[in-house]
C-alpha cells in the first residue's frame, strides 16, 4: 500500500506463510531485498502501492502480475476473513488489532516540534 512520504508499506508471503514484513519503506529497497529472497519468482502484487510502482516492480520481476487497479483492499480482506472463519481461526472483531510499522506525522511533527525543529524534515 502507498505510505506515502515515497514510501510503501509491505508483507511478503508464500501460500498462507508470512516470509516478510510488515514494513514502511522505500519500494526500491523492499523490490532489492525481495529479489534476493525469492529469486525471479511468480509474484501477485496488490494495493494502491503495487500500481503506482507497477514499473519498477516489472524491471525487478518480470513474472510480476500485478492485480487490480489499486482498488480499495476491504473486499479482498473481508474474504480473508470468511475464509479464516470457515477454518475456525476467526478472532472476535474486539481482538483485531492495529500494527502500526512506523511513527505517525502528527508524532514526527510533535516531536520536531518539542526539539525546536518544526518545519525540517529529518
Amino acid at each position: 500500500m502507498d505510505a506515502q512520504r515515497g514510501e510503501v508499506f509491505s508483507s511478503l508471503y508464500r501460500g498462507g506463510e508470512r516470509l516478510e514484513g510488515p514494513s514502511a519503506e522505500r519500494p526500491a529497497v523492499t523490490l532489492v531485498r525481495w529479489a534476493a529472497m525469492v529469486g525471479d519468482a511468480h509474484i501477485r502484487w496488490a494495493g494502491d502501492g503495487a500500481v503506482a510502482y507497477a514499473g519498477d516492480i516489472a524491471r525487478t520481476f518480470p513474472r510480476a502480475e500485478i492485480l487490480g487497479d489499486g482498488a480499495p483492499l476491504a473486499p479482498a480482506i473481508a474474504a480473508i476473513a470468511v475464509e479464516a472463519a470457515a477454518r475456525h481461526e476467526a478472532v472476535p472483531p474486539d481482538a483485531v488489532r492495529p500494527i502500526y510499522v512506523r511513527r505517525s506525522d502528527v508524532e514526527l511533527a510533535r516531536d520536531r516540534a518539542a526539539a525546536g525543529t518544526a518545519g525540517k524534515t529529518p
